[in-house]
């Protein structure tokens, strides 16, 4: 199942590369889930791309987790259908660790969301 979804994203990675790229080409604004954007990415775009791209990541903290994770599930599918409902907690809690330790290393912006789940544009303006 795994190797059936990897394969299946490297398929759809180059759509999705494309579809940035003309966003940026027509200036245009996307917001794109994360899922979609590889860790590497900049490597698939050109300078002159990667100026007009802002990649800003949401993490949230265990205890955070632990403490909304009802909520977190239920509102899983409020943008788009979820496949699944499956996960964990302790899942969710690895995965953020996981996306926090690759955002360190490779210098991306993020915001850690450790007590309220507020974000407003003065937070953005300034990782961008």
């Amino acid at each position: 199942m795994r190797e059936n979804m990897v394969s299946k994203f490297y398929l759809f990675a180059p759509v999705v590369k494309e579809i940035i790229k003309t966003y940026v080409e027509n200036g245009q604004s996307l917001i794109m889930e994360g899922c979609y954007i590889p860790f590497g990415r900049e490597k698939d775009f050109a300078d002159d791309y990667q100026c007009d791209i802002k990649y800003i990541c949401l993490i949230f903290s265990e205890e955070y987790i632990r403490q909304h994770f009802a909520d977190i599930v239920k509102n899983e599918s409020v943008i788009e259908t979820r496949l699944s409902t499956d996960i964990t907690a302790d899942d969710m809690i690895k995965s953020n660790g996981y996306n926090l330790e690759q955002y360190k290393l490779r210098n991306y912006n993020y915001i850690f969301i450790d007590h309220v789940y507020q974000i407003n544009h003065d937070i953005i303006e300034t990782l961008q």
